[in-house]
């Protein structure tokens, strides 16, 4: 403690501002007059305080899960940052009890963690992941009891799975994650395991590849599957599924297609090689009781769901291989009894995301119904229909929660055609939705609200239309959100401020859901341009891999286009263009107030990448090899990250920039961050840096979101020449008068 003492007034000694958490305490004041009051844009004062982003019920939903009636999800506490585990029975949310009391159910596995629970199939207990091990809870008034020691935070565990549906399961599968004790450095190893729950003895029944993910068993217990893949790819690139005996499986069989019988391999399917990704094996039964097997794949450029049958025949040919498996576009192996696939959902867009985290499916399968997440819209399938148009739900939704709901994660239904999901709107926050598809027009119900419907209504939300524009020959667009207050008006003759950004990732779509963040800028007379930039997943395979070997260059120019875009329309003030970023995209927005001052009056960085070749140091084991693919393959490559880093062109950086990091960041170092703030301060440009202990990637508490936020906006105005209508923490160091730039 001392020694963060210590480095807390080395920091300050130089201008950096370092939170503890303490809220700073702005009073707003809100205009009362009937008529709308004409102001600066920019500078208007807003209900939507930075205060509001920790209230609500609690933060960010997930990890949803449905065990018969019941749905079981993880949410943030808006206090405190920990993750707690919900039952509710039968989405009646009388019922809603706590499992795990006291304890934050998560997990670090590729530092993204998700899967850090199971509902156990016979008896409805919980086998659950914490930093400090793997722990069971019969009931949710029962005492956890700890099943595997993290010994001291080195092994890590995640995406559980049942072997034996028996009241109490004698093992249990995991991936596992295993740590140096003494060499924080050295990259970890990543393997299947099986627990034994008695003893929480485990072995190792899958090992070899980089990287394992979904490790799930048949309903008939016949089987095993899994998803494998290797550097440099990432489980959204080039990867492998395979299905093998069971008994084989656990005791460590390789599996081996050339040797079929002897290794029990029944389907093996790879994209290595072929630039096709395979993803999100998983299993079901049908009305019949006959076995399913699933996954994800793009084989035909874009994410669609597959379905395979035929496991419960028997071989007249063991050796037999199916033709279509043999065909050079699929690439793999499966026993000629199993059916050809088939296309659940044939659509043109994908269906799902890519898989950043363990246990986030996209689409569920049941007995008598299919539901598929597609970018926004929810398709549902009475069993055995695959017609390719099938009836889209997501209008029955909007129409029956009387709410615009946009966006779906989470998906899972129960044997009896009930979808639970976790479901976002354009004024909605993060819900636990109940769909029941057995009922005319599908009946919607919420069971568990972030935020109250109700509570939101006070605050002036606007919400986002898209622009679209091609770049290089391939459609890309932007979400604009215009300024909106009911109790201000913009100045005659003048254009909004605007804060050009982009998604993190770089991999991941643009959300058009509720962000209250985007809506606290609104509302104080900013507009916001979010670009769905060439990297965005979404619109398929093309488009996502357009960023290979051209970050920092085609999201940059994306952004840069996107903010001229804007200012020829008319709907932003070309003197007074921002940009913000955070992660991969605080690299994107450092790129391009670097590139483009002429068009950027300030930058926001939050925990972005500021210095490439360093990232390729300190860089988890499961992003090693996402950073070549982004920029170049090493060693050939290195001169490449030298040349795109922007603490390599600091010097060169004439546009104000403010840096706001968690000190606790393993995948963007903080010493990024501080060494741009050092060097823009000793060369005269205007900056700004507040750093928050105890965070890490990602801003979690509510403390440190709200000063942060305070922090941007207060930075921009100030170099805009506009007041901002709230008070920061933040110095601002070499803060000179607003000109227009040239």
């Amino acid at each position: 403690y001392s020694i963060l003492r210590r480095c807390v007034h080395a920091l300050s000694a130089v201008g950096i501002t370092v939170s503890r958490g303490l809220s700073s305490t702005s009073t707003l004041a809100m205009a009362t007059s009937a008529a709308p009051t004409i102001a600066d844009y920019g500078s208007w004062h807003s209900n939507l305080t930075p205060e509001a982003f920790g209230q609500g019920n609690c933060g960010r939903i997930g990890e949803l899960r449905v065990h018969r009636d019941s749905v079981f999800w993880i949410e943030s506490n808006i206090n405190t940052g920990k993750k707690e585990l919900y039952q509710c029975e039968d989405g009646e949310a009388e019922t809603i009890k706590r499992w795990a009391d006291g304890m934050s159910v998560q997990n670090g596995v590729h530092e993204y963690g998700g899967g850090s629970y199971i509902v156990l199939p016979s008896s409805g207990g919980l086998l659950f992941s914490t930093v400090d091990g793997v722990w069971m809870q019969a009931t949710a008034d029962a005492e956890p009891v700890k099943v595997v020691d993290s010994e001291k935070k080195t092994r890590r565990f995640a995406d559980f799975e049942s072997i034996c549906g028996g009241a109490t399961p004698s093992s249990i599968l995991a991936v596992e994650e295993c740590h140096s004790a003494e060499d924080e450095y050295a990259e970890p190893a990543n393997h299947i395991v099986a627990i034994d729950v008695a003893t929480g003895n485990s072995k190792i029944v899958r090992s070899g590849a980089d990287f394992y993910m979904q490790p799930r068993v048949s309903p008939c217990g016949r089987f095993a599957s899994w998803m494998e893949w290797n550097h440099l790819n990432m489980p959204w690139d080039e990867t492998t599924i395979c299905v093998q005996e069971l008994d084989a499986f656990l005791n460590g069989v390789p599996a081996d297609p050339a040797k079929a019988v002897e290794s029990g391999v029944w389907l093996r399917l790879t994209g290595v090689g072929k630039d096709v990704n395979y993803h999100g094996p998983s299993w079901s039964v049908d009305g019949a009781g006959r076995v399913r097997f699933h996954y994800t794949c793009d084989v035909d450029g874009h994410w669609n769901v597959y379905q395979v049958t035929g496991w419960e025949r028997k071989e007249v040919e063991p050796n037999a291989i199916a033709a279509w498996a043999a065909d050079e576009k699929v690439g793999g192996f499966a026993r000629e009894v199993l059916a050809e696939p088939v296309n659940m959902l044939s659509i043109a867009t994908d269906i799902g995301f890519p898989p950043w985290n363990f246990a986030d499916p996209q689409f569920a399968v049941g007995p008598t119904h299919s539901v598929f997440n597609a970018q926004g819209t929810l398709y549902a399938l009475k069993d055995g229909d695959l017609e390719p148009r099938p009836r889209d739900i997501s209008g029955r939704v909007v129409t029956a929660a009387a709410a615009d709901w946009n966006n779906y994660t989470h998906m899972a239904i129960t044997d009896k055609g009930v979808v639970y999901c976790v479901a976002q709107g354009a004024r909605r926050a993060s819900t636990v939705l109940r769909i029941d598809l057995n009922t005319a027009g599908g009946s919607v119900s919420a069971v568990r609200h972030s935020r109250d419907p109700s509570s939101l209504e006070q605050y002036d939300i606007t919400v986002g239309r898209r622009l679209a524009f091609t770049m290089e020959g391939l459609d890309v667009y932007g979400v604009y959100y215009p300024p909106y207050n009911r109790a201000y008006e913009g100045r005659p003759g003048t254009l909004p401020p605007v804060v050009v950004m982009g998604h993190s990732g770089p991999t991941l779509p643009t959300s058009e859901s509720l962000d209250l963040k985007k809506q606290f800028l609104t509302s104080r007379g900013f507009a916001v341009f979010d670009v769905a930039y060439r990297g965005s997943s979404g619109a398929g395979r093309r488009l996502r891999s357009a960023l290979y070997y051209k970050w920092g260059l085609a999201d940059r120019d994306d952004l840069i286009a996107g903010a001229q875009l804007l200012c020829d329309r008319g709907l932003a003030d070309a003197k007074r263009v921002c940009v913000w970023g955070s992660s991969a995209t605080g690299f994107t927005a450092l790129a391009c107030a670097l590139a483009a001052p002429s068009v950027f009056a300030a930058a926001v960085s939050i925990y972005g990448v500021a210095d490439l070749e360093g990232l390729l140091k300190d860089t988890h084991k499961f992003e090693k090899g996402y950073n070549e693919h982004l920029v170049g393959r090493l060693p050939e490559g290195l001169e490449e990250f030298r040349k795109r880093s922007p603490a390599r062109h600091v010097n060169g950086m004439r546009t104000p920039v403010v840096f706001l990091h968690g000190m606790e960041d393993t995948v963007v170092p903080v010493q990024q961050s501080i060494d741009m703030y050092k060097a823009l301060m000793n060369r005269g440009v205007t900056t700004g840096m507040m750093l928050f202990e105890g965070e890490g990637h990602g801003f979690r508490s509510a403390s440190t979101v709200k000063e942060s936020t305070e922090a941007a906006y207060y930075f921009m105005c100030r170099v805009l020449g506009m007041e901002p209508s709230v008070e920061s923490k933040l110095e601002i160091v070499n803060l000179k008068p607003h000109k227009a730039h040239q």
